[in-house]
């Protein structure tokens, strides 16, 4: 149910980080829980380790795992479960080498092109911003708790998407069986749906839905409980079995078909034509500006992967504040006139703007800092009216 959910699979499909986040989360559970069964296995502790520590290297947000394993750990230590040294030992040893991964950044930067250089991992500082997401720290816990109460509503409407009435009920089962057969396991998987679910609500970005993915792999897991208790109670009454296992099986089928159709991308080429499209449109050594994520990843791939227009400057207005990126910038494009950030803070953009005057300038945005005139599906900057309206120095 949880592989043909539409978020799961959308994301499955796509250059993101988020299916390899579903994979690393569920694999974290199932070597814990193999742990738990067999805990003289040290070795099995160090590999589970490794994928939390894996986990947090593709996404910070597995670490929301932590307390409910913390929870469920203490639960088995006073059932006797004892961590031996070895235990510790292997544990650390599998953290360090999940975490190792990070280590890729800093070797990788000075080989990647210019605009991969996300950050400049390549300085103990960009490193460190860069692991611990600095540029997104603004928007955890930014909303009013009346714009986290509205989210409620629509984090339970995706739930429904995803899974169905029927699988709501299955979960709500599976909730009951796991609290009489396992509620050390209860108490770990509230912890953790209480963990990710705040940080979905918390956390103000418009791709919001995506950080729901941990919670329905949680939701999921519930309703396997909740199969397997359908499925014991038809053995015992020696009734339905083969009609249960028919009609789950016809749901995850229904799922398939429903699904497909919304997250098949195999003839969807809208980005990439509308990249080719706009870059072949500029006029020589032209500039163009984005502000949307969409505009600029797609201009980004045709621009530097397939190599298209190598004369004009592809520039985000956004990741102008920060200086990683005004460097990258300028080993790019070495003709490029960049804005002083200590001459002209919080005038990035029309200064950059004023500063390379003597180029086209398009934006693919309307913007009132600077004049502009509309020239198909951008808008062209209005050299006379910019030099007019140069900001002071």
């Amino acid at each position: 149910m949880l592989a043909f959910s539409p978020v799961f699979w959308s994301q499955a499909i796509v250059s993101e980080v988020y299916a390899l986040n579903a994979l690393l989360i569920i694999a974290t559970l199932l070597f814990f829980e193999r742990w738990l069964a067999q805990p003289r296995r040290s070795l099995l502790l160090g590999v589970v380790a490794l994928t939390l520590g894996l986990g947090l290297a593709n996404h910070v947000t597995v670490g929301l795992l932590l307390p409910g394993l913390v929870i469920r750990t203490w639960f088995r230590t006073r059932s006797g479960l004892l961590l031996t040294p070895q235990a510790f030992v292997f544990a650390v040893g599998g953290l360090l080498l999940g975490l190792s991964a990070y280590l890729l950044l800093p070797l990788r930067a000075g080989a990647a092109p210019a605009f991969a250089d996300w950050g400049d991992p390549r300085t103990l500082q960009g490193l460190f911003d860069h692991v611990t997401g600095a540029a997104y720290r603004g928007a955890l816990f930014s909303l009013p708790p009346e714009a986290v109460l509205s989210k409620v509503p629509a984090m339970a409407r995706f739930l429904l998407e995803q899974f169905g009435w029927v699988g709501y009920a299955l979960a709500i089962v599976g909730l009951w069986r796991m609290q009489e057969k396992a509620p050390d396991f209860l108490s770990m998987w509230v912890t953790s749906v209480l963990a990710f679910s705040l940080f979905a609500l918390t956390y103000s970005v418009l791709d919001s839905q995506v950080y729901l993915l941990p919670l329905y792999i949680m939701v999921a897991i519930t309703i396997g409980w909740g199969v397997l208790s359908v499925l014991e109670l038809c053995m015992r009454m020696r009734v339905l079995t083969y009609a249960v296992v028919g009609g789950l099986l016809l749901m995850i089928a229904g799922s398939l078909v429903s699904t497909y159709p919304k997250v098949d991308l195999s003839d969807n080429w809208e980005a990439h034509h509308y990249a080719v499209a706009t870059l072949e449109s500029l006029p020589p050594h032209a500039v163009i500006v984005t502000k949307d994520d969409k505009q600029l990843f797609s201009l980004w791939y045709v621009h530097y992967v397939e190599g298209i227009r190598p004369d004009v400057a592809v520039v985000d207005a956004r990741l102008l504040t920060w200086p990683w990126y005004q460097r990258n910038l300028a080993k790019t494009y070495a003709d490029l006139a960049l804005p002083d950030l200590s001459q002209h803070p919080l005038k990035e953009f029309s200064t950059l703007v004023e500063e390379n005057r003597a180029r086209p300038i398009y934006l693919t945005f309307g913007e009132g800092d600077v004049p502009t005139i509309r020239d198909g599906a951008l808008y062209r900057v209005d050299s006379a009216s910019a030099s007019a309206e140069k900001p002071p120095s």
